[in-house]
């Protein structure tokens, strides 16, 4: 044991632990070097701190390659740098509360009974890139503030493979990608915020997924990312950023095989060309404040509008276009409020409803075929 044991320098390369290790609330003044080590037990590094050295070549604090076999808990640790490249945590692992006041590389970690990253801070640029973690995967209030290089992302989880039900309630991110991650089970993105771009392009989402009165405060993209359970995104503000090229939120080329409730979300400019929605689509009471595209999207479900507001902002294009949509099931704009639109050439399968609806400008269905009533 080397509970509350002061190190200068500590080197346990290619060491074996047969029996548990406790490094509890170690200080290591300097670089810890835990490379290749294989910990046979229990690992306890509660409250531990690696302050790390002053060179810019070795990771303060690194665990590259060692494998936990047992338990692995870092809960209240704090850390300048932290290498976890490769680790594989075969028992629970905690970092809950951790610190990271520098970058924390944990690419291509495997972990097989979940991991425990609640209200943990991470500073710099933290990369779980190509992760596989399976049991339950806890980011709850975690905080992502991202390191000061404009270059690199805050947070990626690129191409990360997430078997258990993964939460990130209340976090908050700088810039975080999850392009082509894989959500195995139900992701929970409930009250997160994002400060600046949150990019999901090509992820799949295999259960539920659910962004309820989440915050993006610069642009969201979603394009080409397929939800075969529900998804729920309740009140979610889409504010989008200051740049005039990037949509505030894409949903190009998306696929919704289960429900999508978007009902009381506010959105910037919004574009969903070619999307599917498999199943029922609310947007009820959702306000659009610039342009929104559904161009040659396809609704297999009913769309349910009632009382959307389509405003359009200070736009040369219609305020909404569904130009060359397709409605196979039932349309309810009841009470929507609809700057200026474009219905041409879509093609309404089931019964539309327009009561009360108010249209402010020019509406076109030039082409439009409507073949119920």
């Amino acid at each position: 044991t080397f509970l509350k044991a002061e190190f200068r320098y500590a080197d346990f390369e290619g060491t074996t632990f047969a029996a548990d290790a406790t490094f509890a609330e170690a200080t290591f003044d300097s670089d810890a070097e835990f490379i290749d080590v294989a910990f046979g037990g229990a690992a306890d590094f509660r409250g531990a701190e690696f302050r790390g050295g002053d060179n810019v070549l070795s990771d303060d604090a690194d665990f590259e390659r060692s494998t936990f076999a047992e338990r692995a808990t870092f809960a209240a640790a704090r850390f300048a740098f932290a290498d976890f490249h490769e680790v594989a945590f075969q028992g629970e692992a905690t970092f809950a509360d951790a610190a990271f006041d520098g970058d924390a590389d944990f690419r291509g970690v495997e972990a097989r009974e979940g991991v425990d990253f609640g209200e943990a801070r991470f500073t710099g640029d933290a990369d779980f890139s190509s992760v596989v973690l399976a049991g339950d995967v806890d980011f709850t209030g975690a905080e992502f503030h991202g390191g000061d290089n404009a270059a690199d992302e805050d947070l990626s989880f690129r191409d990360a493979v997430l078997r258990g039900p993964v939460a990130f309630r209340m976090a908050r991110f700088r810039f975080a990608t999850f392009e082509g991650a894989r959500f195995e089970a139900t992701a929970d993105f409930a009250h997160a915020a994002f400060d600046r771009e949150g990019v999901f392009s090509g992820a799949v989402f295999v259960g539920s997924a659910t962004f309820d009165e989440g915050r993006f405060d610069d642009d969201a993209d979603f394009s080409e990312a397929a939800f075969r359970g529900d998804a729920s995104f309740r009140g979610v503000e889409f504010h989008g950023g200051d740049n005039v090229d990037d949509d505030d939120l894409s949903l190009a080329d998306a696929v919704f095989e289960g429900e999508a409730d978007f009902r009381r979300g506010e959105f910037g400019e919004t574009t969903a060309g070619r999307a599917a929605f498999g199943d029922r689509l609310v947007l009820a009471g959702a306000t659009f404040e610039r342009a929104a595209a559904f161009d040659e999207a396809v609704f297999s479900g009913p769309v349910e509008a009632s009382g959307v507001a389509f405003s359009g902002g200070n736009t040369v294009d219609d305020a909404v276009s569904f130009a060359d949509a397709t409605f196979e099931d039932r349309v309810d704009f009841h009470r929507a409020w609809v700057a200026t639109a474009t219905f041409a050439n879509a093609a309404f399968e089931g019964v539309v409803a327009f009561r009360e609806a108010w249209f402010d400008d020019t509406t076109t269905f030039e082409g439009a075929a409507f073949r119920d009533r």
